[in-house]
């Protein structure tokens, strides 16, 4: 919406009335990103600019978008928060960096200051995929240039030529 200069979602006013609302990241060829921690800061202040209240959405709405909330709207009954019976899905983040001191709040610390470098561990089903910051299921490496490769395919067959 932003790019497109769309509007800003109600998302404040949807919350008051009860909507279940969920958050989670575009497309990279829309968005630029697919940083989930960039979206929740984002979300935020987009809601505190659009409804002039800086108290509109809070950084625990914003985390109930992606966690719980975000689960009930997908109808997945089976995640979204830690607790007997719910698939391990679990994300660590390191909040001790300097970039994101002082830690007064966990939930102000992680959606205002970290993105996704601060990510330390991502675990999915109980299937650890992401342990210190380094992805444990592929060769991210070989992947990268593969998708390269593929890219400068691409631009070839269309006729594009790549600038240095």
């Amino acid at each position: 919406n932003m790019y497109l200069a769309s509007g800003i979602a109600p998302v404040p006013a949807l919350l008051r009335r009860g909507v279940p609302v969920a958050l989670g990241t575009d497309g990279s060829a829309s968005h630029n990103s697919q940083d989930v921690l960039e979206t929740l800061k984002t979300a935020v202040l987009l809601a505190k600019v659009g409804s002039g209240d800086s108290t509109a959405m809070t950084p625990m709405d914003a985390l109930r978008m992606v966690t719980t909330t975000g689960a009930k709207v997908m109808g997945r009954g089976d995640t979204g928060q830690l607790a007997p019976g719910f698939k391990a899905d679990i994300t660590l983040v390191n909040l001790n960096k300097a970039h994101v001191m002082p830690v007064h709040r966990a939930d102000s610390a992680l959606v205002y200051n970290c993105n996704g470098p601060d990510v330390d561990t991502v675990v999915v089903d109980g299937r650890v995929l992401l342990d210190k910051g380094t992805i444990t299921m592929l060769d991210e490496a070989a992947l990268l240039e593969e998708c390269r490769r593929a890219a400068r395919r691409l631009l070839e067959r269309a006729g594009v030529s790549r600038q240095s």
